[in-house]
């Protein structure tokens, strides 16, 4: 097997010139394929691009459809945020990296700029969120448009709460901290303070 000084095989090779065509770091390329479902670490990326070998199927489909992906669809800056003293108070704490498209189908706008990450790290939520999880937010959703987790601006803080339509007049709503019925409330949708819905979960590695 011919090496470079680098002690890297040729299949090594390729796959780090994929990654640098991707514009990726190793750290990001790690948190970009655990953002879509694989268990990676940065130290996994430089040992895949020593040995030329992938451990999982699952991860080389993973990889070589982000390559295939058209300029249009490459990885684009996802914001991690946290709400400050307002609903339009917002302080930026890191970037993710997503695919466009799947920055864009997290979008009820299919705008990938609508998108932010939320830490989730209040107990209360499961089996839908549990605490440590980041919540992928589309902020272009400002009211009740549907069943699902939302991220609502109460009590001077950024909640997130499972909503649904609630039985009886329209317009109301059922808000739900927990799974069962003795955590809920009925409110009037329009008097809440929407500041997105949750469109997706990141799971922490536990």
């Amino acid at each position: 097997m011919t090496r470079k000084d680098d002690g890297s095989t040729p299949n090594g090779r390729a796959l780090r010139d994929g990654r640098r065509r991707l514009g990726l770091t190793r750290r990001a390329l790690a948190r970009l394929l655990s953002d879509l479902g694989h268990d990676v670490a940065r130290r996994d990326v430089r040992a895949w691009e020593r040995t030329g070998l992938l451990p999982d199927p699952g991860i080389s489909d993973t990889f070589e459809g982000l390559l295939s992906a058209t300029s249009g669809n490459a990885p684009v800056p996802v914001p991690e945020i946290e709400w400050g003293n307002g609903p339009g108070d917002t302080v930026p704490q890191r970037q993710w990296m997503f695919p466009r498209d799947v920055a864009a189908n997290a979008s009820a706008a299919s705008d990938p700029g609508a998108v932010r990450i939320v830490a989730h790290d209040i107990a209360g939520l499961e089996p839908w969120l549990q605490a440590g999880d980041w919540m992928v937010v589309d902020t272009s959703v400002r009211a009740f448009s549907g069943d699902g987790i939302y991220l609502l601006w109460e009590g001077a803080r950024a909640v997130a709460s499972r909503l649904s339509k609630a039985p009886g007049p329209d317009g109301r709503v059922r808000i739900s901290s927990g799974p069962g019925d003795l955590q809920s409330r009925e409110a009037e949708a329009k008097r809440l303070v929407v500041l997105g819905k949750v469109t997706r979960r990141i799971s922490a590695v536990r």
